[in-house]
């Protein structure tokens, strides 16, 4: 009986929480990249290159980490939307947010940039329009978060997420 009971709590557990987190060595970072910055135009010409017609499939691994603790590598994390507009990532029961972006809808203060000579990077940095809003920083490959970086209105809460799809 008590086998019983401990696989109940076992398969509860990996039922609700599909994805696992564990401290690992960080990804590609993408530091060292040399940055060039671009129009918000050369951004949508940019994009229109990308496929942005079909939904990625796979689980997705996502290293995380908040102010003031150590990383963490999420493994087996889902991809949620119908399609490229409403990806999102999803780690256990949070929601990391929108893996994609449209950049003619971008607001009006957001700087755009590209790896020099490369477009399937591009690094997008939004500054709030209002100050309690959040400063967020975000690099996308093919038009697909691989970075997803977030500072609070005071630069007092930072969260960060590195992404990796599996086929990237």
């Amino acid at each position: 009986m008590r086998k019983i009971n401990i696989f109940i709590c076992l398969f509860a557990v990996l039922t609700f929480f599909p994805s696992c987190a564990f401290q690992d060595e960080w990804p590609d970072t993408y530091e060292g990249i040399e940055w060039e910055e671009i129009t918000q135009d050369q951004a949508i010409e940019i994009w229109k290159g990308y496929d942005t017609s079909s939904m990625r499939l796979g689980p997705l691994t996502i290293w995380q980490k908040w102010l003031g603790t150590s990383p963490q590598k999420w493994v087996g994390c889902t991809l949620v939307g119908d399609s490229y507009k409403e990806a999102e990532a999803e780690i256990a029961l949070c929601t990391v947010g929108k893996l994609t972006t449209d950049p003619a809808k971008e607001n009006e203060n957001a700087l755009f940039y590209r790896q020099k000579g490369n477009n399937r990077l591009v690094k997008i940095e939004r500054s709030p329009l209002i100050a309690t809003e959040d400063y967020e920083l975000d690099i996308y490959k093919d038009g697909w978060a691989v970075v997803k970086n977030s500072y609070g209105a005071s630069f007092s809460r930072y969260e960060l997420f590195y992404i990796k799809y599996p086929f990237n």
